[in-house]
């Protein structure tokens, strides 16, 4: 039997049984197997020494509970799913950062040509931001989209 980690609560521990391959509670010196049905339904179907790896990187939290007291007391085990990342604020900060990027190179480059060259530049500049901008906008626009997608996504990945 291997200790997933530590105590999750004041007296009671998860065990993983090599044996049987299942999930086992230790409350006061006694071994109590949890069903299967007692598990969250996101780890049920997870091979329990899988769900030991995932416990030990810090991927998931088990915790116990009691579901019956007395002498044949049966224990239950939630999980919750333990997400790494920035998430909808680092998506958000992506997203700007994307746009703040792709709008300031057209701009200083059109503030370039129209003081370098006067009003020639200046309808220049604005004939070619007229020719190239719709695209160049809804490009920028797709960037920043999947620049805000991925930022948020990667709350979820662990």
């Amino acid at each position: 039997m291997k200790l997933l980690k530590g105590r999750l609560s004041k007296t009671l521990l998860v065990l993983h049984n090599d044996k049987t391959n299942s999930l086992e509670v230790l409350d006061n010196g006694k071994i109590y197997p949890v069903q299967k049905v007692f598990l969250d339904r996101e780890i049920r179907d997870i091979n329990p020494s899988v769900l030991l790896q995932a416990h030990k990187k810090g991927l998931i939290s088990l915790s116990p509970t009691v579901l019956t007291s007395g002498e044949d007391r049966e224990f239950g085990i939630r999980s919750h799913v333990n997400g790494k990342g920035g998430g909808p604020i680092l998506g958000f900060i992506l997203g700007w950062g994307v746009r703040a990027v792709m709008y300031t190179a057209p701009v200083v480059a059109g503030v370039g040509a129209i003081v370098t060259t006067g009003p020639a530049g200046a309808t220049v500049a604005i004939e070619t931001a007229a020719a190239i901008g719709p695209a160049y906008i809804l490009t920028t626009e797709g960037a920043s989209s999947a620049a805000l997608i991925a930022g948020t996504a990667i709350w979820w990945v662990p």
